[in-house]
């Protein structure tokens, strides 16, 4: 799990990385021709797919920590979230 980390003022925020879920780009972006993507193809995973992040947060403050987790949720079938859920192991 890694951190990325933002300070304002006092207050410390950082984003923890739970997992990631990968979509076909024709998928997410159905409007959009194939062709249309040829000058990002360096930035899509292997098969034209998008690959975004699951995150969760951790804000610090005055002595105070705050984790605010959405949740994918555990114990649910998502193939394309095989390895979502790991954040209460870490």
């Amino acid at each position: 799990m890694t951190a990325d980390r933002t300070r304002i003022g006092n207050v410390e925020l950082m984003s923890l990385c739970d997992s990631f879920l990968e979509f076909p780009a024709d998928r997410l972006f159905p409007n959009v021709p194939a062709a249309a993507w040829e000058p990002y193809k360096e930035f899509l995973a292997p098969g034209h797919t998008v690959r975004m992040q699951v995150a969760c947060f951790v804000i610090r403050s005055k002595g105070e920590t705050i984790l605010v987790d959405t949740g994918i949720g555990l114990g649910r079938s998502r193939p394309s979230a095989a390895s979502a859920g790991g954040f209460p192991r870490s």
